[in-house]
């Protein structure tokens, strides 16, 4: 049986980031609904959750949520992203005219 592992995840109990984990056995969950008429409804009980858990104490998790970026710092760091592509380009065009010469 496999696990999918979810970063970016919080865990009250231990009170630290954690990577969350799921186990993939959705077809036994799907088995066990199709099998609930033929075994009086027993069969409901084999279902298992499938909410993502800690990887340490398997309490449940939550999303750790982003803080609010203003929007002064989104220009900054759009600004320093154009002048860093700005700066890449004119090394390049310096490095193609010292090959050339």
């Amino acid at each position: 049986m496999s696990v999918k592992i979810k970063g970016n995840q919080w865990c009250d109990r231990c009170q630290r980031p954690v990577a969350a984990v799921k186990s993939t056995h959705r077809l036994r969950n799907i088995g066990a609904v199709v099998m609930a008429p033929f075994t009086v409804g027993l069969s409901v009980f084999a279902a298992s959750n499938d909410a993502y858990a800690c990887s340490a104490c398997g309490g449940p998790v939550r999303a750790i949520s982003k803080p609010a970026v203003s929007a002064k710092k989104r220009e900054s760091d759009q600004l320093k992203g154009a002048l860093l592509i700005a700066l890449i380009v004119v090394a390049i065009i310096v490095q193609v005219l010292r090959h050339i010469s």
